[in-house]
């Protein structure tokens, strides 16, 4: 998001003051996966009455992820990190530089919140062993986080609409939940293809793999990558197979 996306924003310059006066601004976020292909939804608003008013900012995005390991857990921690894109485009934008503000994010992912809460410690992203799924979006979290002003933390969002529980019924927080899990899934559907996955901001060294950036389970990836190669020529020089044999093998099905 460039500056000019920001020129003439009442609503930034809304959530800017905010920050400046150190009051509290509510995060939303939801993802969803289908057909390989994935989605999320992100809203911001002002600590206020939690009706649906001009003092909010949402959108919806596909999100990136190679087809064969890509989850809902990765679409809802895509959400987290497009909200804290707007705010630091924000905080860039009206030179907000320090802020006491507190940015609650309400998810209904109990470990992408738990994740959220500790993006503080740096021990948790050393290796991809903490964080076997989706190292590239935690770690892009991570730096936003560290260059954005103010403190965050999450909230489990409980709470669904059913036959027996309808939506009027439910808190405003677990409403404004279904809200996303709505734009989010129409996003999905507004896009048939899916979306490779792409270098984030933040990220001193991306691993490339097959034309595809690597997002899970790094260190399997790496010897993998590393042994696979010439442990099928053996297999294939001791067995004395051919091309055609050697191709007909789901090698990744006998771990290699």
């Amino acid at each position: 998001m460039g500056p000019g996306v920001l020129n003439n924003d009442h609503i930034a310059e809304f959530f800017a003051h905010r920050l400046r006066t150190g009051l509290t601004i509510k995060a939303f976020g939801d993802g969803t996966v289908k057909d390989d292909i994935g989605a999320h939804g992100w809203h911001i608003r002002p600590d206020l009455n939690l009706t649906y008013d001009l003092t909010s900012k949402e959108s919806a995005a596909q999100t990136d992820g190679h087809q064969d390991t890509i989850s809902s857990l990765r679409t809802e921690r895509a959400a987290i990190l497009a909200a804290l894109y707007l705010i630091r485009a924000i905080c860039n934008f009206y030179d907000v530089r320090t802020s006491p503000s507190y940015i609650q994010y309400h998810l209904d992912n109990k470990e992408a919140l738990s994740r959220l809460n500790i993006t503080d410690d740096a021990s948790v992203f050393d290796t991809a062993n903490p964080i076997t799924t989706d190292y590239d979006i935690w770690a892009a979290i991570r730096d936003a986080t560290s260059s954005t002003p103010g403190i965050y933390f999450g909230t489990h969002v409980k709470g669904y609409q059913d036959e027996n529980n309808p939506i009027d019924s439910l808190s405003p927080e677990a409403q404004m939940n279904i809200r996303m899990d709505k734009i989010a899934g129409d996003c999905r559907i507004a896009h048939p293809s899916p979306l490779p996955a792409k270098a984030h901001s933040g990220h001193q060294v991306s691993l490339t793999r097959n034309k595809h950036i690597v997002m899970t389970k790094i260190h399997l990836q790496l010897r993998s990558a590393l042994t696979a190669p010439s442990l099928q020529d053996f297999i294939q020089r001791k067995e004395n197979w051919d091309e055609h044999i050697v191709s007909m093998i789901d090698w990744q099905a006998h771990g290699s």
